[in-house]
């Protein structure tokens, strides 16, 4: 009985959910989305995406694309740890760890950034085949362009005050995206959770609270996958073993372990603020530089693959030292056993 108040739903979904999917944001994240769709699969929940997040889609890959052409050219990528050390602790990395992948496959050349956006859009394409593409006309248009201009404002002021990204197109979207959900909801005489039809699935905390502020009172639209997906495995398909079924749920959010060497890497890596190597090829040099940043650039990368591998060497060594000590004193222990078992047998023959 309860199985059948999730049929007949209808989840739109935003830009960061589908990157999650497409693996774009951490593997712990796209299993938990994976997850939660096959359970919305299950449960008859309809899957959509708008025309507004699928153009938001698109802008943020060749943005990304664009931004890796412009710090790379054509060099070769180095690892994703050493450009963590090197960028802001803000920094988004998730497609710049896509390419480094994408260039480790034989097929594929360094420096072919139109190959990986396509690489990247067949990813999205991929994992939207199942979902339905709905477009609507654009709320910044005459009839509604002040309230337009008024929500995005307030947004911007909103999430900036909270310290997230006001990026002009990202704002946009999500104006559109909440207006969208106003006008599907609009005629609805809902007076719960349940009965509502439309919801707006969204990893975005900010934006949810902002949703919140606008509509007090009121069924919440915008809401987590998590509070769906939890609602699910109450109300639909429960196992025999429900405690089972929570914890293999909350194991999905589990990162990946942590790195050992990671310690390492962060203080040999600070060696590169030293900047020794990069005073040393300059002073060797007699010729004009005519790209500085380039320059810098390589350096940077030299002296961070160079200080990975020597934290590597250290760590390898270390324990090399433990691997002979032990071995000493298992050979020494044995020893000490022989001699003593043959001083016995040497008094036992006495």
């Amino acid at each position: 009985a309860f199985a059948s108040i999730f049929k007949g739903k209808e989840f739109y979904l935003d830009a960061n959910i589908i990157f999650r999917l497409a693996g774009f944001n951490k593997a712990e994240r796209k299993n938990a989305v994976t997850a939660f769709l096959t359970k919305c699969q299950e449960c008859g929940v309809k899957i959509n995406y708008s025309n507004f997040t699928s153009a938001e889609i698109n802008s943020t890959l060749e943005h990304h694309v664009d931004r890796i052409k412009y710090l790379l050219g054509g060099n070769t990528p180095i690892s994703v740890d050493a450009m963590q050390r090197l960028s802001s602790k803000y920094a988004n990395l998730d497609f710049y760890a896509q390419y480094v992948e994408w260039t480790k496959h034989p097929r594929n050349k360094i420096g072919d950034y139109i190959g990986f956006l396509a690489y990247l859009k067949r990813q999205i394409s991929n994992c939207t085949t199942d979902m339905k593409f709905q477009a609507f006309e654009t709320f910044d248009q005459l009839k509604t362009k002040e309230i337009f201009k008024e929500y995005s404002e307030d947004l911007t002021a909103f999430k900036s005050a909270r310290n997230k990204g006001t990026y002009g197109g990202s704002i946009k979207v999500d104006v559109e995206n909440y207006l969208l959900m106003r006008k599907l909801t609009q005629n609805s005489r809902s007076t719960n959770f349940f009965d509502e039809k439309y919801f707006y699935i969204t990893a975005d905390h900010a934006y949810i609270d902002w949703t919140c502020e606008k509509m007090p009172g009121t069924i919440p639209l915008f809401v987590l996958p998590s509070v769906w997906y939890s609602i699910m495995l109450k109300y639909h398909g429960r196992t025999d073993n429900d405690y089972s079924s929570f914890c293999q749920f909350l194991n999905q959010r589990i990162s990946e372990p942590y790195d050992e060497l990671q310690t390492q890497k962060t203080q040999m890596l600070a060696c590169v603020l030293e900047m020794d190597e990069i005073g040393q090829r300059l002073s060797n040099r007699a010729d004009i530089i005519d790209d500085v940043e380039s320059f810098v650039e390589e350096s940077h990368s030299r002296i961070t693959e160079k200080k990975i591998a020597q934290a590597i060497q250290k760590v390898e060594e270390i324990h090399r030292c433990e691997a002979d000590r032990i071995s000493r004193e298992a050979d020494k222990n044995a020893n000490i056993k022989h001699a003593e078992g043959f001083e016995q047998g040497v008094a036992q023959g006495r």
